[in-house]
């Protein structure tokens, strides 16, 4: 969230329900583990609008911390996306779709 996104006149809005947590990463969480980059990308955090039921919301801490937010994540054109789902599927690897960027100048990043 930090570094990742700054693009000019487009924002990004994050579906959090199709956000899937890595194995055993909600576990670190619920011990306590995090990456001493955490804070830095809570900050971040200030610049994006969080719908309400996301707010306390055990994923959100694992998407600024840079130890369990996860692996890959790639912008597809929407006219390209079915082609990368079928590539994805015929390799037998997983993909979520768990956002959307808009041409506006509305809150960078929109956790919904």
């Amino acid at each position: 969230i930090k570094d990742g996104y700054q693009i000019n006149d487009t924002s990004l809005t994050l579906e959090g329900a199709r956000i899937p947590a890595l194995p055993g990463a909600m576990q670190c969480f619920q011990r306590g583990v995090e990456s001493t980059l955490k804070p830095a990308n809570d900050a971040a955090l200030t610049r994006c609008t969080i719908s309400g039921n996301w707010i306390d919301h055990p994923l959100l801490a694992l998407l600024t911390d840079p130890q369990t937010c996860g692996g890959l994540i790639a912008a597809v054109p929407a006219n390209a996306l079915q082609q990368c789902r079928d590539a994805f599927s015929a390799v037998g690897e997983p993909l979520w779709c768990i956002g959307t960027f808009q041409n506006d100048q509305g809150s960078p990043i929109t956790l919904t």
